[in-house]
């Protein structure tokens, strides 16, 4: 039997691609099938009889790609937040394999459009330190840190310890609703049209919007068109307001952290 046949994300792409047919080099409609390749229908343009075939998998991040069988058990193993080595040998493929693959699905889910967020919406920012993981050459000239961290080292009798230069931070974009919903990237800066960027067709206009008292997230507000709702008092804390609240964020960023 066919191993692409139990494959459930490629049946998934094979039927979005029933539903909306279209060549991938030339962008017409008008396709029919020409054959099988390895198990795989192939499609060819009546436009442009010269082009190439194609199948459901060209222009995408999984074209030719060999291990189509191990896609569910991958992606299986990405949600519960199994690293490499252990997914490598759960699905029986090469470290090098699982490493590619994991990019490979990664791009592929960041190019899907994913629905907008429905009812009561959470927006607030979190951050991470930069790591260097992996680079030669450290800024500063300094000793490298756990996991970006700064490193406190004991101090002797009579020494004054010496200020440390601030570690960068990234900041991550997070969105979510109560029905499971979320938006998060991560941010170039915290400017107010990166994050309309991100959140342009994701959050409808009219739709209420928890979030701290900041200019950006007004300025982002107004051009949504969404209704703002500032949950800070005056001394400065977030504080809950009936069904208005910012806990379900704060929960997104714990598992987010703990996840990272």
């Amino acid at each position: 039997m066919n191993r692409l046949i139990n494959c459930q994300l490629y049946e998934r792409l094979e039927q979005n691609f029933t539903a909306h047919p279209r060549c991938q080099h030339c962008q017409s409609e008008d396709i029919r099938k020409y054959g099988r390749q390895t198990n795989r229908q192939r499609y060819l343009s009546m436009q442009n009889l010269w082009a190439y075939t194609f199948n459901v998998l060209t222009g995408t991040s999984l074209a030719h790609l060999s291990v189509i069988s191990v896609l569910d058990k991958y992606l299986e193993c990405m949600t519960t937040s199994m690293t490499l080595r252990p997914t490598a040998r759960a699905c029986e493929i090469s470290l090098d394999t699982s490493f590619h693959l994991r990019h490979r699905i990664m791009e592929l889910l960041q190019g899907e459009q994913a629905e907008p967020l429905q009812g009561i919406v959470e927006l607030d920012e979190t951050f991470f330190r930069k790591s260097h993981k992996g680079s030669r050459s450290l800024p500063f000239q300094r000793e490298p840190r756990k996991r970006g961290g700064i490193r406190k080292k004991p101090l002797k009798a009579g020494q004054v310890r010496k200020p440390e230069r601030p570690v960068k931070k990234i900041p991550v974009l997070v969105a979510c609703d109560r029905q499971s919903g979320m938006v998060s990237d991560v941010l170039d800066n915290m400017w107010w049209e990166n994050m309309e960027a991100r959140l342009v067709g994701r959050i409808l206009p009219d739709t209420p919007v928890c979030a701290d008292a900041l200019a950006r997230h007004n300025i982002v507000a107004a051009h949504l068109d969404v209704v703002l709702k500032t949950l800070i008092d005056a001394e400065g804390k977030t504080m809950r307001e009936g069904v208005f609240q910012l806990q379900h964020i704060n929960a997104h960023h714990s598992t987010l952290k703990s996840w990272v």
